[in-house]
């Protein structure tokens, strides 16, 4: 059975909006209206800068271990396009860097969002966790991995089957008596035989 070291996941749930402006005289304002459609835009934004390599080294500065964040995988993805939350994962070796690492991804994205939507021009964009952390640890066995590979060996059998039959199917070397009534049409007078080995 193929097994692997366990890995530990880390995740929270966050969410990111626009500051409604105050209103400048007696007229009604859609700032919440509009707040709500930018939020969804901002979650996209934030799904893809979470991926990035800027948020990675904004975390890895964060730790006070920052080797903790060798070898980890950031993920982010919103549950469903009618919310405006970003599930934010990522997996560790350990459940300790885990924790750590998913503390401060939770303080680089309140602290510092601003910075990652500025480019976007929402520069004043609160970020909020708004699901504590939650560790799970994955799968030890690899599974996965045997079925993988029992799946990539049947799949090369057959193709190989296949291969062998289809060249097979285009040989058209005379090698028998049957053969030659075949592909002539005539009859055979004589054949001679393999000659025998001497000992």
């Amino acid at each position: 059975m193929f097994r692997s070291n366990p890995t530990y996941a880390a995740t929270f749930r966050i969410a990111a909006g626009i500051r409604s402006q105050a209103p400048t005289g007696s007229f009604f304002a859609y700032d919440g209206y509009y707040g709500w459609l930018a939020s969804e835009i901002l979650t996209d934004d934030l799904a893809e800068i979470i991926r990035g390599p800027a948020f990675a080294q904004d975390v890895r500065a964060e730790l006070a271990n920052p080797a903790l964040a060798d070898g980890v995988t950031w993920q982010a993805e919103r549950p469903k396009k009618a919310h405006r939350l970003v599930d934010v994962s990522v997996v560790a070796p350990t459940a300790v860097a885990a924790q750590a690492l998913g503390e401060a991804a939770g303080r680089v994205l309140e602290g510092r969002a601003g910075k990652y939507l500025a480019a976007l021009g929402a520069p004043d964009t609160p970020v909020t966790v708004v699901d504590p952390i939650r560790i799970e640890q994955r799968s030890t066995s690899s599974g996965r991995a045997w079925l993988e590979i029992m799946l990539r060996a049947t799949l090369g059998f057959v193709a190989g089957s296949g291969i062998v039959f289809f060249l097979a199917y285009l040989d058209t070397t005379i090698r028998t008596v049957g053969d030659v009534q075949r592909t002539l049409g005539l009859p055979v007078l004589g054949e001679i035989p393999p000659s025998r080995r001497r000992h």
